[in-house]
């Protein structure tokens, strides 16, 4: 593996919405090299890579796990911003194993060290998972608040998570019985989809079509 451990990094950030298995590969072969260094900083990263494409392979509670041991490593090196980030992927998965409660108090908390600390990427990401969770307790209003909070942001910084969000809004009108709502923004998502080669988005968006 010629990559430097911070290109490393990147480059499974990069794969884990295109191919998680193979992402989770290279987290794992990463993390075999940075244990041999004892780089603490280094393999909290690759670990919470892991849980991230641990969690996109459906394998919840293993990322659970992962994102509480990356965030205590984090921690214990004074990287608190860090650390909290570890609490965006985590919601998701608890969300996913129907643990609402714990999702949104770790949610809550998130929420306010994000604010504190003027961190608005975050505090977008952390509206998004919360809009999920109240999304499957069946809150659709409270689910379109989060959405639309965090996709105010996210459009502008970070174009996938914003259609992302974009198509679970479509959802919510769906739910809601408002298919022409619905259909304008699931075609704005499959043209970005599209465009971007995202094989996994796509295949949901022309199923919710």
């Amino acid at each position: 593996m010629t990559l430097n451990f911070q290109d490393l990094v990147t480059r499974i950030y990069n794969e884990i919405p295109r191919n998680p298995k193979t992402a989770l590969k290279w987290a794992e072969e990463g993390l075999t090299l940075t244990n041999r260094k004892s780089d603490g900083p280094m393999m909290a990263k690759l670990i919470l890579c892991r849980a991230h494409a641990l969690r996109e392979c459906g394998r919840y509670e293993e990322a659970v796990r992962d994102y509480d041991t990356a965030k205590k490593i984090l921690i214990s090196h004074k990287e608190a911003i860090e650390a909290w980030r570890t609490a965006i992927g985590k919601i998701d998965a608890l969300n996913q194993l129907g643990r609402y409660e714990e999702a949104l108090r770790t949610a809550e908390k998130a929420l306010q060290f994000f604010s504190r600390n003027r961190l608005p990427i975050w505090l977008a990401k952390t509206h998004a998972n919360m809009g999920n969770v109240y999304h499957n307790l069946g809150k659709y209003p409270l689910a379109l608040k989060h959405y639309r909070i965090g996709y105010s942001t996210l459009h502008k910084e970070r174009p996938l998570d914003g259609y992302v969000l974009l198509f679970n809004q479509a959802s919510i009108h769906l739910c809601e019985g408002k298919p022409e709502q619905a259909l304008d923004l699931l075609d704005r998502c499959r043209t970005y989809f599209e465009e971007q080669k995202l094989s996994s988005f796509l295949g949901r968006t022309y199923y919710n079509v």
